[in-house]
Parts: structure tokens; C-alpha cells; sequence
């Protein structure tokens, strides 16, 4: 069976940027301290989730530049965001209020999410997507958890081996601060070398 992935990669896609949120984009412990010459200032916005008659409200802690470094790459109309995260379909609710405006309208990866979200089933979920694409494709992997000890970064790893990709460049953010400008200046210098 063929994935959504090589549809995507049949209409001109060459790099996938696989970003998670929480921890990634949505910073955990944002600090008017951090040293800039490392991390972003944060802004801090309320997100609304009505469902069924109940209001749940999420605190966003997000970077205006560090959105707006990700939009110069998604521009590429060769780029496809790919968002795997718990936030699932919710997520195209957030990329407006934060700015983020990629060329092409971005996916989410559905994976098996257990009682507890422990990550594991986004490798399994990525595959799925990515069945069939040629390993010319280029893929950017930014997860907080990819620093993890509990067999997510092993199976992620496995994952990207398996699908036998020849450019990859996999990122694990300080989930307290999300995307690091020193992170952000890789994931430009691995765009522009395989675009």
C-alpha cells in the first residue's frame, strides 16, 4: 500500500519537515531570562477548544520569530509541513493564530495514540505516510522527545533507516524553549542543501 507521502512527493514535494508542537513551537517554561543569543522571545496567546458543549482553554507560548524563520522555509513550494502531534487535526486551528503560513496546506500524520501519549506510535504513523517515497526525499524530524531515553528516538532512528531516506537531519529542542536559533540555522542550511 502506498502512503499519502508519495502522493505528495508525485506533485513535486522533496522535503518533508516533520515538527512536533509541544515542546517544539509551543514552549513549555518560556522565561523573559533566556539568553537571546540562544533562544527567542516568546509571546503568549490563549487557544480555545469547544467540543461537544465543553470550553477548554490552552496557554501557547510561541516564538513571532521563529514562526517566521519556519515560514521562509515553507515557502518552498518543494517543502510539505507534516505535523505529527498529539494536538492531531486541531493543530490547522493553531497554525493561523501563530502565523504560521506554509505554501502548501500542511498534513497531519495520524498515529495510535494510548491512554497516555508516549510518543511511541509516531514512528509506526510516519512510515505509513511515507510508504513508498523514493529516498531522494529529504526529511527534518523536530521533536522534543527525540532526546528521550524510553525507545522513542530508537524506533524514530529504525524508522528513518527502514524507509531508507539518504538526507535526514532529526532535531531534539529544550522543550522549556522550543526551536533554538542555533536548531533554526541547521534546519535552513539542511533545506537549502537538499532543495
Amino acid at each position: 500500500m502506498t502512503g499519502r507521502g508519495k502522493v505528495l512527493y508525485d506533485k513535486g514535494v522533496r522535503l518533508f519537515m516533520v515538527l512536533d508542537f509541544d515542546g517544539v513551537l509551543n514552549a513549555f517554561q518560556p522565561s523573559r531570562k533566556v539568553q537571546r543569543a540562544y533562544f527567542w522571545p516568546m509571546t503568549t496567546v490563549k487557544h480555545v477548544i469547544v467540543q461537544g458543549g465543553s470550553r477548554r482553554t490552552y496557554i501557547l507560548n510561541y516564538s513571532k520569530e521563529m514562526i517566521a524563520e519556519l515560514n521562509i522555509i515553507m515557502a518552498d513550494e518543494k517543502t510539505q509541513l507534516l505535523w505529527l502531534t498529539a494536538w492531531k487535526q486541531e493543530i490547522l486551528y493553531v497554525e493561523p493564530e501563530i502565523g504560521l503560513r506554509p505554501t502548501r496546506s500542511s498534513v497531519v500524520v495520524d498515529y495510535a495514540i494510548r491512554r497516555y501519549d508516549d510518543q511511541i506510535g509516531k514512528p509506526a504513523g510516519f512510515a505509513a505516510f511515507m510508504d513508498g517515497v523514493p529516498s531522494d526525499t529529504a526529511v527534518c524530524w523536530v521533536d522534543d522527545c527525540l532526546h528521550a531515553d524510553f525507545g522513542y528516538t530508537t524506533l524514530v532512528r529504525d524508522c528513518l533507516d527502514e524507509g531508507g531516506l539518504t538526507s535526514v537531519l532529526t532535531l531534539a529542542p529544550d522543550e522549556r524553549y522550543g526551536i533554538s536559533r542555533a536548531q533554526m540555522k541547521r534546519i535552513h542550511e539542511f533545506a537549502d542543501k537538499v532543495l
